[in-house]
């Protein structure tokens, strides 16, 4: 395959449009499908009856993929200290959590923080993202897990923070955090994976070096969000590891699998998951 004619599907954030505009316009261009999906939709396509060829998952689902698919060491998200918000209301009320998808990145980080604090984690609803501060808002929970363009916003629906769960997982293992990676069909072959992350790559490094973070591109996905937020969240997920996790980048993914058994066992031993992180591609 020569031409980009892929399917292709991310998120509609503005950190995987920044990162993916370039590859969305040549796929595209090519006569490729492109979906933008939520992140829960993204982490179920390991099973869909047509896998895309090249998709962004919870760096805490991507072992699901694992028969199908290879790891991409670019255009992931990685943050240093910084990840998914745990908030509540000033006066809280009510009971449980709402989260943001089981099994993502999010629920792990949350079930660590409960074992540390002491707090039981039932009971867990699961709810579209962007629908969660609402929710808490209401009353409808006694705590919530943020993420995206929420975790900068949640105080215009009168919430407040408990805790940042990427300090929490810094604090307990000292890596960045794992939120999100690429995956790319083994049948593509390795010169198409290479492909696909050197224009990744090429396409950060030119992004990164804007004035601007945010495009028309970006603005169109990220539904009603100020271009101040936008560019917030390019300048907190968008960082050197969209280039390259890094050897602590990959050990932060295992790390966080390892954590992840207790609450999704995986179809796949530890050793195969290691060989997979050790055969990943990068440009």
């Amino acid at each position: 395959m020569s031409e980009l004619n892929l399917s292709l599907a991310i998120s509609p954030c503005p950190n995987d449009t920044f990162l993916f505009e370039t590859l969305v316009g040549e796929v595209r261009a090519a006569g490729g499908r492109v979906q933008f999906l939520d992140i829960a939709q993204l982490n179920a396509l390991h099973d869909a009856p047509t896998r895309p060829d090249v998709v962004k998952v919870s760096c805490a689902s991507a072992p699901l993929f694992h028969s199908h698919y290879r790891l991409l060491r670019c255009a992931g998200a990685f943050a240093h200290a910084v990840g998914p918000l745990v908030l509540s209301r000033p006066e809280p009320s009510g009971a449980g959590v709402g989260l943001p998808g089981q099994g993502t990145t999010a629920h792990i980080l949350w079930r660590m923080w409960c074992r540390t604090c002491g707090i039981d984690p039932q009971p867990e609803e699961f709810e579209r993202f962007d629908r969660i501060p609402t929710r808490l808002a209401a009353g409808d929970w006694r705590r919530a897990v943020v993420i995206h363009e929420s975790r900068f916003t949640y105080r215009d629906a009168g919430l407040v923070e408990e805790a940042d769960l990427g300090v929490a997982w810094n604090d307990s293992t000292g890596l960045p955090v794992p939120l999100g990676c690429v995956l790319v069909r083994r049948d593509l072959g390795d010169d198409m994976a290479r492909r696909i992350a050197n224009i990744l790559v090429e396409s950060a490094t030119i992004a990164m070096a804007r004035e601007e973070p945010s495009t028309r591109f970006v603005r169109e996905h990220a539904a009603e969000m100020s271009q101040a937020i936008q560019a917030l969240h390019i300048r907190t997920y968008a960082n050197k590891r969209s280039l390259d996790c890094g050897k602590e980048g990959l050990e932060a993914l295992l790390r966080l699998w390892e954590e992840a058994r207790s609450i999704q066992p995986w179809p796949v031993d530890a050793t195969s998951l290691h060989r997979w992180v050790g055969d990943s591609i990068g440009a």
